[in-house]
């Protein structure tokens, strides 16, 4: 089970200039993230993100997305490779729906295809694997005034393996 990763999970979120794409707007995401690593007790990873994405009919929009991890995700091993760390890079691309909800909140949901490299480097054996899969998340957010809006996400990268996101939208 992750450390600690809980209440960073709680607090993450993202800007953006608005939310709720129409036919032809594109916007840029640059983020931070949290990954949660589900194997060996591993402690939280930390990342970056940046996605593209365009708005293709009311509230759907396609977004590309990349996530490389840049810290943490620390491990005691179990089975003899000794202590390690996980080491994540994904490209992703996703449908995504954000549903007006309560005045200026919303929901997002997003699914699509994912390919990821994840790798290790344990002590005694170190490894890289990769692959393509099927990939999803959703989100929670709320638009400000000025156009300005507040986002946290969660993407579910592999049954193992998942991400919190922090970032700043703009729409161009």
């Amino acid at each position: 089970m992750m450390k600690g990763g809980g209440i960073l999970a709680i607090v993450l979120g993202a800007l953006a200039l608005p939310a709720l794409a129409e036919t032809g707007d594109q916007y840029l995401i640059a983020r931070l993230s949290m990954l949660q690593f589900s194997v060996n007790d591993a402690d939280a990873g930390y990342g970056v993100g940046l996605y593209y994405g365009m708005g293709v009919w009311r509230d759907l929009s396609v977004e590309f997305e990349v996530n490389k991890s840049l810290g943490g995700g620390a491990y005691k091993s179990r089975q003899g490779q000794g202590d390690g760390k996980f080491d994540l890079w994904t490209g992703a691309a996703y449908a995504a729906y954000r549903v007006p909800v309560l005045g200026n909140s919303f929901v997002k949901g997003k699914f699509g295809g994912l390919y990821e490299s994840i790798s290790n480097n344990a002590k005694f054996k170190p490894r890289t694997t990769s692959g393509l899969g099927m990939s999803g998340g959703a989100g929670v957010g709320y638009s400000f005034a000025n156009g300005a809006t507040l986002e946290g996400e969660y993407t579910l990268i592999e049954k193992d393996i998942g991400l919190y996101g922090l970032g700043m939208h703009y729409q161009f």
